[in-house]
């Protein structure tokens, strides 16, 4: 009798995948723990690459447990000035208007502006939501937005040097009565007064502009439209942002400072705003 050797190799390759395929089903179907049969587990499920070659990754990433690094490298960290979170801080400053609720005011939200303040003697409350734009001015001032775009609201504490020979008690009234009624006359002022925040005492400037949208509309129809534009034009020096500012003087250190804080809003929506900036204010504390 003369042999085969193909078929007698095929035969004994079949009879060994099915004895292997017999032994792995008798292995998934094993009775686990409390009598339970485990379920089968295919074969695709079981030999997932990640990459790695660490089998207990491979389980880990079956099981949901730890997720990759991949995944991980996309979260945002809250909070934190860094690359790879620009996208999510930019995000944030233009998720939408905060509140002009006064009954709403805080702290501001960000560690470093913060910082910043209580390093120059200064205490500030703001509504809810308002957005920290970081230091403006070479680092001279810090700002504040409702919304995080220039068609807001706005609050901006600065300090700039004056001169030694300058008598702090004087820049309250570095001013004179004639030179605010000029300023009204001129459409450039709509109000002025002396005002203490904290322990300093200072001048409050109010910008020309409507206090309401009847008075905008009183303003059109007794100036007329092309008058009314150019008048609000040269008072807002053609922005379009009516501002309010007080002003007093400190010393830090050896030196004399002038710290204004300044708010400005659209000039047709700054009286809707101006209730905030007056409770800003009214709970503001600069120290000498």
């Amino acid at each position: 009798m003369k042999l085969n050797p193909g078929s007698w190799f095929s035969k004994n390759a079949a009879d060994a995948r099915a004895q292997n395929a017999a032994k792995k089903q008798s292995t998934k179907n094993k009775v686990g723990v409390g009598g339970a049969d485990l379920p089968a587990i295919r074969d695709d499920e079981d030999l997932i690459d990640t990459g790695s070659g660490d089998s207990g990754a491979k389980k880990k990433q079956q099981l949901g447990g730890e997720p990759s690094f991949a995944a991980a490298t996309h979260s945002s960290i809250e909070g934190k000035a860094h690359i790879i979170n620009k996208g999510a801080l930019e995000q944030q400053a233009m998720a939408g208007p905060g509140s002009l609720d006064p009954s709403t005011l805080g702290p501001p939200t960000a560690p470093d502006a913060r910082r910043w303040l209580a390093k120059r003697g200064v205490e500030l409350q703001l509504p809810e939501g308002w957005k920290y734009l970081g230091q403006q001015r070479d680092g001279r001032s810090v700002a504040f937005h409702s919304s995080g775009t220039s068609d807001g609201h706005g609050v901006e504490v600065s300090f700039f040097s004056l001169r030694a020979d300058v008598p702090l008690d004087k820049i309250a009234h570095s001013y004179t009565a004639e030179d605010l009624d000029e300023l009204i006359g001129l459409g450039r002022l709509s109000s002025s007064s002396e005002l203490k925040v904290g322990e300093v005492d200072g001048l409050l400037l109010v910008g020309y502009g409507p206090d309401s949208k009847d008075a905008l509309d009183r303003l059109v129809v007794e100036k007329g439209a092309e008058a009314t534009n150019e008048a609000l034009y040269l008072a807002t020096d053609g922005t379009g942002l009516r501002s309010m500012s007080w002003r007093g003087a400190v010393k830090r250190g050896d030196e004399n400072q002038l710290v204004i804080i300044s708010f400005t809003s659209p000039v047709e929506s700054f009286h809707e705003a101006r209730a905030a900036y007056d409770a800003i204010l009214a709970k503001a504390i600069v120290t000498r």
